[in-house]
């Protein structure tokens, strides 16, 4: 079924008029609907599917727009030109900070609260992010979109299927 829906994020926030999804967001652009993102738009993630949002977001007239991702500058899961080509286009890439809330104001999307992240994996290459809390950030904004990751649609599974939550949502397989 392919990994069709985007990841979303456990903060405070996340369901606030101005936060989007990825993949949403960009279905929306690529089929010429209507895309009302304002002009102050911050990215969360630092795949290729980031560096697609973010783009699109300057293209669609945003003023500024920031991809912030836990990664540092060199373990960005995006292609190297792909980030180049945002920067060239304008995007302000800040790597190594974990969102930690969205903040409101009169309804809406107005900030979002960062705290910097020491390392994302364990000793073990297992994604474990670390962070130092005493280091934070805010940036203010109108829309944040969120691009970390993809899972699949698993809504077409018949009633009781087995599904291990525990990592990511992958169908349970029979190891026989």
């Amino acid at each position: 079924v392919g990994a069709q829906k985007s990841r979303s994020l456990p903060i405070e926030g996340v369901d606030l008029p101005g936060v989007r999804l990825a993949l949403d967001f960009l279905r929306d652009v690529n089929g010429d609907k209507a895309v009302d993102i304002g002009k102050r738009v911050v990215v969360i993630g630092g795949g290729n599917v980031a560096m697609d949002v973010a783009r699109s977001a300057r293209r669609l007239g945003a003023d500024t727009v920031n991809v912030v991702c836990l990664e540092s500058r060199g373990e960005m899961p995006s292609h190297a030109w792909e980030i180049e080509e945002a920067e060239e286009e304008g995007v302000d890439i800040r790597p190594s900070w974990g969102p930690e809330k969205i903040n409101a104001s009169l309804g809406k999307v107005s900030s979002i609260e960062f705290k910097k992240c020491t390392s994302v994996f364990d000793a073990d290459g297992r994604f474990c992010p670390a962070f130092d809390d005493s280091i934070t950030s805010k940036i203010d904004c109108d829309t944040v979109i969120i691009a970390i990751g993809q899972a699949a649609d698993l809504s077409l599974l018949p009633e009781g299927s087995k599904v291990d939550k525990s990592r990511g949502g992958f169908i349970t397989a029979d190891p026989c």
